[in-house]
């Protein structure tokens, strides 16, 4: 958790907070930003360590103007030389 309190003005001008889980298959957080304005949640999952075959998954809702998004991806080393990768963007409105 990280604050910033400004006494003269008795306003916060920075607040942030988050939690993150960390195992060798996942990795998973949840986080609040931007003066607690923007949450966002994402999780990666690693199916193969061997060969870096992983997806992962974000979602962020900035809370003061209504507005998500969702990042779905992957990616996938095939060999010394080729890395596959791939996303997805998708923007709501009113969720």
């Amino acid at each position: 958790m990280e604050t910033l309190y400004n006494l003269a003005s008795k306003r916060f001008h920075e607040f942030n907070a988050g939690i993150r889980v960390t195992k060798p298959n996942f990795d998973g957080s949840i986080t609040l930003t931007n003066k607690g304005n923007l949450l966002r949640a994402s999780y990666a999952h690693y199916f193969d360590h061997e060969k870096k075959v992983a997806e992962a998954a974000v979602v962020s809702r900035m809370l003061s103007e209504n507005e998500n998004v969702l990042v779905v991806g992957g990616t996938w080393i095939m060999d010394d030389k080729t890395t596959v990768k791939a996303s997805c963007v998708v923007q709501l409105m009113e969720f």
